[in-house]
């Protein structure tokens, strides 16, 4: 079970850092995007 259950609690865990990096990437490039404007 452990065998199974690893790989996919890992890849959730992964594909939620990558979206929250996305997110405050965008976020801080929209930031800077006003600043700039």
């Amino acid at each position: 079970m452990p065998g199974i259950s690893m790989p996919l609690g890992c890849r959730f865990v992964q594909s939620f850092c990558f979206r929250l990096v996305q997110a405050f990437f965008l976020f801080t490039g929209l930031k800077y995007f006003r600043i700039g404007c």
